[in-house]
């Protein structure tokens, strides 16, 4: 049996877009005199194979969570656009600052609409980024859309996120971290450090062991099966459902300038409700 090992400080397992950024970040941070000698794993034979390349391409502003039960979902997504922005016009990559409006559809949905409001200021959108429109407002803005009310969100855009996890990848490589693709992980087991041999043993389908100090695990639908693996997150499991994006005929394309939402139906989860998006 091949038991060839390669030791590194951190492993990522996972190449979607938030194991590459993690990548990105930890390598072009580190010190060039001691390295992170990192590590990125990827079970298919590219980085954003699965949900990085494909889902909607929105970057949302952050209007829509709780300034205090996420917070830090909230800060991510107001940091994280201006971030983003600023990427993709470096390496020439498509970001288009296409707007989103929010609309209620019934009575009750108005409040939550100014509530989404309060939220957004309190999450730092300022007042020339977001703005309550009365039905007459709409129709100007979106003559197409019917609906009683709605948010208007200027700070909202749209980008190819597996064009963006890519671009992230090469750059994670020219700052020195390894890239393993094609490789699943199997097997985790914590090794004791007598010896000297101590760390994380990730086995994996191409025959080769890597020992880690610390693992990130950012493995997207095999995140909660891959921390079972380490007797971890027993209290946890995963519910995997579908999501059907459909291409409007070209004749459609130009019914709206905005990505218009409605108020949702269940408000913890925003974004599963029927949308119509712009695309990038």
């Amino acid at each position: 049996m091949n038991t060839e090992e390669e030791k590194f400080n951190i492993a990522i397992i996972g190449g979607g877009i938030l194991g590459t950024s993690i990548a990105y970040f930890l390598a072009s941070s580190s010190n060039p005199q001691h390295p992170n000698n990192l590590l990125l794993i990827e079970q298919e034979q590219n980085v954003s194979f699965h949900a990085s390349a494909r889902n909607t391409g929105k970057v949302h502003a952050p209007f829509l969570y709780d300034p205090i039960k996420k917070k830090l979902f909230a800060k991510a997504a107001f940091l994280g656009f201006n971030m983003l922005k600023e990427y993709c016009s470096l390496k020439s990559l498509p970001f288009k600052q296409d707007g989103v409006l929010e609309v209620a559809t019934y009575d009750k949905a108005i409040e939550r609409l100014h509530k989404y409001l309060e939220w957004g200021y309190s999450n730092g959108l300022q007042e020339n980024e977001i703005q309550f429109l009365e039905h007459d407002e709409i129709k100007n803005l979106e003559p197409n859309v019917r609906c009683l009310a709605g948010i208007y969100c200027l700070k909202d855009g749209s980008i190819d996120y597996g064009v963006v996890t890519k671009e992230l990848m090469e750059d994670a490589k020219r700052f020195g971290c390894n890239i393993v693709t094609g490789s699943k992980v199997i097997k985790i087991v914590r090794r004791d450090d007598k010896g000297g041999k101590g760390g994380i043993v990730l086995y994996t389908s191409n025959g080769k062991n890597y020992v880690t100090n610390y693992l990130i695990n950012a493995a997207g639908g095999n995140a909660v099966d891959i921390a079972h693996n380490m007797g971890m997150a027993g209290e946890y499991t995963d519910l995997h459902f579908r999501g059907e994006y459909w291409h409007a005929p070209p004749e459609y394309r130009n019914l709206t300038k905005l990505s218009i939402y409605t108020v949702p139906k269940y408000p913890e989860y925003p974004f599963l409700d029927p949308h119509l998006d712009s695309s990038c």
